[in-house]
């Protein structure tokens, strides 16, 4: 095994390992932006307009 051999497997797995992280990171987001919606959805379906209002203005959204 050659020394270029050697570089082209640390390179193959580094590039693995980064792949799998920013796929990690994508599924991460996903899973936030899931969490987000799925608790404002509960807020409008649970709870009346000025709760909302209140939840909303107070994390700094415009309504």
């Amino acid at each position: 095994m050659s020394l270029s051999d050697v570089f082209c497997l640390l390179y193959s797995s580094y590039c693995c390992l980064s792949l799998a992280f920013a796929i990690l990171l994508v599924v991460w987001v996903l899973v936030l932006l899931v969490n987000t919606f799925s608790g404002l959805l509960l807020a409008l379906t649970n709870y009346n307009h000025n709760t909302l209002f209140i939840a909303m203005e107070a994390s700094g959204g415009e309504f």
